[in-house]
């Protein structure tokens, strides 16, 4: 569950971006004129999603909860 939920989303994301800038650039008075509109979108999701992740993402209070180590010593495996 941990690695799918993730994986779908990904997964979702790499199926929707291409039918959204797709219609975008259908829709548009000209082929230029809709991809000039498309990735300024895309990169906003983009951006986004990346404060998200900063905003929330939380490597050291995850570390704790489940009693692991943030980080293996390099060299080491986890197992």
């Amino acid at each position: 569950m941990a690695l799918g939920a993730p994986t779908f989303f990904y997964a979702l994301a790499g199926i929707l971006s291409p039918l959204v800038t797709g219609r975008m650039v259908d829709a548009a008075v000209s082929v230029p004129t809709g991809y000039r509109s498309a990735y300024p979108l895309m990169a906003g999701l983009v951006a986004v999603a990346g404060v998200l992740a900063v905003c929330f993402l939380r490597p050291e209070k995850d570390a704790a909860r489940l009693d692991v180590a943030e980080a293996a010593p390099m060299g080491l495996a986890v197992h």
